[in-house]
């Protein structure tokens, strides 16, 4: 297949590429790539080798249903997009051919690429890479949206607004984003399959206001580390705990102590604070009706001998609290 000239607009400005075959066996993966970071981070660290790097990604279950496309397509619908040798975009799909040159080298010996100029800079390529998979078609996960996020505003001298506008995304979210990565790096817990339950942990009004209120109970710490353990079936479940946490009063706080202290399950200290705030809510009707029968005494009083059902009602009512009382 032949070169041809292509355009490509990164960060509002044009840049002129080239779209072509490249044999891909001296081409590299691109580690800084935050969809090959969060693969490779937990197990290789920070530093991994293209080999290790080459070899998780061969075990991917979305590699390997890749190579079966590749095959059924008889090739790339898309094209990696390269810089020098380095793999920018698309390093999926040169593992996947890679796998498929094992069996035929000559047929599966080069790959389609957008091949960028040496003079594209990181900025850029991070602006493109933000553009393509916050807001286009192959979205990253949130924990790689996130690492993204981080690295831009690490690498960029545009503030996060400027950055959140770029990408079309609301300011909060994007603070949110990373307070949640650097609360899992602080843990030293980069598994992204715990994205969710941090994410939640880190929205949760509840449980940011009781770990002030309680310090000494380290409520944060304490839940951060039941995440670390698995002992939340799902990130669901971290709504719960901030159910229990945002209860008041005396039952309220001894929830909030039972559940932190391991004597109450979750369950166990949603039930105690629904039960409490389902007698609050009682109270407070109780309370609102007692009120209501002593402002409107004498109004009451006054229509008591002219209005049968008035007399019916309060004798009814004092009958059900009677019932109540005795039983």
């Amino acid at each position: 297949m032949e070169t041809t000239q292509k355009i490509i607009r990164i960060d509002g400005k044009n840049i002129n590429a080239t779209e072509q075959d490249v044999p891909h066996n001296n081409l590299k993966y691109y580690p800084e790539n935050p969809r090959i970071k969060s693969i490779i981070e937990a197990e290789f660290g920070g530093s991994p080798s293209q080999q290790q790097i080459e070899s998780k990604m061969k075990s991917l279950e979305h590699v390997k249903e890749l190579r079966r496309s590749i095959i059924a397509n008889g090739g790339l619908l898309e094209p990696i997009i390269v810089k020098g040798n380095v793999v920018l975009e698309g390093n999926s799909r040169l593992a996947a051919y890679r796998m498929l040159s094992e069996s035929d080298p000559i047929k599966w010996g080069n790959i389609r690429a957008i091949v960028l100029p040496d003079n594209v800079t990181e900025d850029q390529i991070f602006s493109m890479l933000g553009t393509l998979h916050i807001v286009g078609k192959t979205p990253w996960s949130p924990y790689e949206q996130a690492a993204y996020l981080k690295r831009r505003i690490a690498s960029s001298r545009k503030p996060i607004e400027a950055i959140a506008d770029e990408l079309g995304i609301k300011k909060s979210s994007a603070v949110t984003y990373i307070e949640t990565l650097e609360l899992m790096l602080d843990n030293n817990d980069t598994e992204p399959s715990k994205w969710s339950y941090y994410h939640e942990l880190k929205k949760n009004g509840s449980i940011s206001k009781a770990d002030k209120n309680y310090p000494q109970l380290n409520i944060n710490d304490t839940i951060v580390e039941r995440i670390k353990n698995n002992e939340y079936n799902d990130a669901q479940e971290i709504r719960l705990v901030g159910k229990i946490m945002g209860g008041s009063g005396e039952t309220a706080q001894e929830a909030i102590i039972g559940y932190i202290e391991g004597d109450l399950s979750l369950q166990e200290g949603v039930e105690l604070v629904e039960s409490a705030s389902k007698m609050s809510n009682i109270l407070t009707k109780i309370s609102a009706i007692t009120h209501t029968l002593i402002k409107e005494k004498e109004t009451i009083i006054s229509n008591l001998p002219s209005d049968p059902s008035l007399k019916f009602n309060l004798q009814n009512l004092r009958q059900q609290i009677n019932n109540l009382i005795n039983e």
